[in-house]
């Protein structure tokens, strides 16, 4: 039997917020895979499992989401799958971020992770 379930990606190397975010995640049925940077994955590897979704973080060590993100955008492949930024960042970063075309910005301690989880549902439901 086929799996149906949705994938995403998940960029992030906070891992209080990160653990409540996956969770909330899976409960709603998605598949979640967790990197802590985008460079823990290869984009053959992305372009194999192609996720439904991204999340980035904005900054995480060794490559940060919008770079990450760019990276994405530039594949062909990879260019159509939606993303959203969650951050705590705000201001210039927010901008830099949001010209890019993310489905949303997400400020990480403004708004409740539920919210977050019940907007990606909707989304990808």
């Amino acid at each position: 039997m086929a799996n149906n379930r949705k994938k995403i990606v998940v960029f992030e190397d906070d891992l209080a917020f990160r653990s409540s975010y996956v969770s909330g995640l899976e409960s709603r049925g998605f598949d979640v895979a967790v990197y802590t940077s985008p460079q823990e994955i290869s984009l053959e590897d992305l372009k194999k499992n192609k996720p439904d979704l991204f999340s980035f973080d904005i900054f995480m060590p060794g490559m940060t989401g919008i770079e990450a993100a760019k990276k994405y955008l530039g594949d062909d492949e990879l260019s159509q799958i939606p993303f959203v930024f969650i951050s705590t960042q705000e201001g210039d970063i927010r901008e830099v971020a949001e010209s890019l075309g993310p489905k949303k910005f997400f400020s990480k301690f403004k708004m409740p992770i539920s919210d977050i989880v019940q907007y990606i549902d909707q989304l990808l439901h």
